[in-house]
């Protein structure tokens, strides 16, 4: 939520100390790459993606958190492109996994790659364990992505099956992280503020680590302030703030223009203008 960033960095920095197992010493890692996104850090996240596996070779963990930060989180593209020529068939000696193919179908489906789209759709498509809620969603979601930046006819379809299934469908696994800020994406695209405002708002919450909260504050801010909700964009604002005392330049900007339009919010309030 934003609240006492301090006090959580000190409380990741003991759980790393004193975690003795694999799996403490990972949710503790996983944590700071989280905080460090919140804080507006990308190249402190980018650094700590490099323990991801840690324990656990060939699980490609790390090079699918690059993807989906740069996607999502403001995280470096280059890393981002690096990772996915090893995520992608080729470049190592096994086949696409459903997860690597989540992830590199969205970084295929966002640019315009047609390819990697479709090989991710389709790896997701035949998966072995179809009935898995991760893989169908991501799916749906690759999709939509893909119709939408194509301005294909069944754009709106195919985005509103994938934002039911986000919203009302089985467990989505880490797609729950990204999902509805993707959609609202998707939403704002085909130019219904509305809809992206409420699935923006439908964000997760207490079900893992909030690594992408900033995001999804900023743009929740910003559809609210679009749709005349003045209130809930000063306080989706006011949360993105408290985050990003401490942000790195490349997203200083972005802060700075955060807090202008939360001054010019406070103005129109008063009737300054």
């Amino acid at each position: 939520d934003g609240i006492a960033v301090d006090d959580g960095s000190r409380a990741l920095e003991l759980l790393r100390t004193r975690a003795a197992r694999l799996t403490h010493r990972r949710e503790a890692v996983l944590g700071a790459h989280s905080l460090a996104l919140l804080k507006g850090q990308p190249d402190e996240a980018l650094a700590v993606t490099g323990e991801f596996d840690d324990g656990q070779p060939g699980s490609r963990s790390a090079e699918r958190i690059r993807v989906l930060d740069a996607l999502y989180g403001g995280g470096d593209s280059a890393a981002a492109r690096t990772a996915l020529e090893r995520l992608m068939p080729g470049t190592g000696s096994r086949a696409l996994t459903p997860d690597d193919a989540c992830v590199s179908g969205q970084w295929g489906a966002w640019h315009g790659e047609t390819r990697t789209a479709r090989i991710g759709q389709r790896i997701l498509r035949d998966s072995p364990t179809p009935v898995d809620g991760a893989s169908v969603a991501c799916s749906a979601l690759v999709e939509a992505i893909a119709a939408v930046e194509r301005g294909l006819p069944e754009a709106r379809r195919l985005v509103e099956r994938a934002d039911s299934i986000v919203a009302v469908g089985p467990p989505l696994g880490d797609t729950r992280a990204y999902a509805s800020l993707a959609i609202a994406r998707l939403y704002v695209s085909l130019g219904d503020s509305e809809r992206a405002l409420a699935s923006v708002r439908r964000r997760p919450y207490l079900r893992g680590w909030p690594r992408y909260l900033g995001s999804y504050l900023r743009e929740e801010g910003r559809l609210a302030a679009e749709s005349g909700d003045r209130e809930g964009a000063a306080h989706a604002y006011r949360q993105y703030l408290s985050l990003r005392n401490s942000a790195a330049p490349l997203l200083r900007d972005e802060a700075d223009s955060v807090r202008a339009e939360l001054g010019a919010l406070g103005r129109r309030w008063r009737g300054d203008d």
